[in-house]
């Protein structure tokens, strides 16, 4: 969770001050497959994982909206926030426009995939448009 943590402040860094392309140096599973997630949802343009799986290049989207957007950490090292199937349909009915990514059992999704495969899980970030 550390690394997520790390690897987020330096994308919200990158996308405030508008880079086209910034260099991840702290790696895991969570974090490739969270980065996958964002390029699916089109919060990144694309991403390189080095043959080492050291360091990670993420190619940004230079597009003037993107600075309205933040991604915050809601689950860290020390706090696991776990949401059930019925909380996540209460959390989606309160906020319509932003997005949570999700970990379940068997991948990262975000909240209307969690939604429709009626599966809960831990909240790792939320997407804020």
């Amino acid at each position: 969770m550390l690394t997520l943590t790390r690897a987020i402040n330096i994308l919200n860094n990158a996308l405030v001050t508008q880079k086209t392309q910034i260099k991840i140096k702290y790696l895991n599973n969570l974090t490739i497959n969270v980065f996958f997630q964002l390029q699916k949802l089109n919060y990144i343009d694309s991403f390189i994982v080095n043959t080492s799986f050291t360091t990670c290049d993420i190619y940004l989207n230079p597009q003037p909206n993107l600075t309205d957007h933040h991604l915050s950490c809601v689950s860290t090292s020390h706090r696991f926030v776990y949401f059930t199937y019925s909380e996540l349909q209460k959390l989606r009915s309160k906020d319509l426009t932003n997005d949570y990514l999700i970990s379940t059992e068997h991948k990262i999704m975000n909240i209307d995939d969690a939604i429709r495969h009626r599966v809960g899980g831990l909240v790792l970030l939320k997407l804020q448009y």
